[in-house]
């Protein structure tokens, strides 16, 4: 039953992660090195990103009118 639940999830190589994102995935690196990224699993060697979770991490860095008034950045 686990096994069926995870193949309903989309997911993604950190290559293909960075392009849904729009950035380099070196930079997508940085951020797991950092723990700044969104969430992630490792298989054996292998690290991959559930696109719901990379939507969740996107959405929680949208920066608030406020803050843009401010000229602050979500980093």
């Amino acid at each position: 039953m686990v096994a069926r639940e995870l193949r309903e999830f989309v997911w993604l190589s950190p290559r293909e992660a960075a392009a849904y994102v729009g950035i380099p995935a070196k930079t997508l690196e940085n951020y797991r090195y950092d723990r700044k990224g969104p969430p992630y699993t490792k298989i054996g060697k292998h690290v991959r990103y559930r696109r719901d979770d990379i939507d969740a991490w996107m959405l929680g860095r949208c920066a608030s009118d406020d803050e843009e008034q401010e000229g602050k950045h979500v980093a």
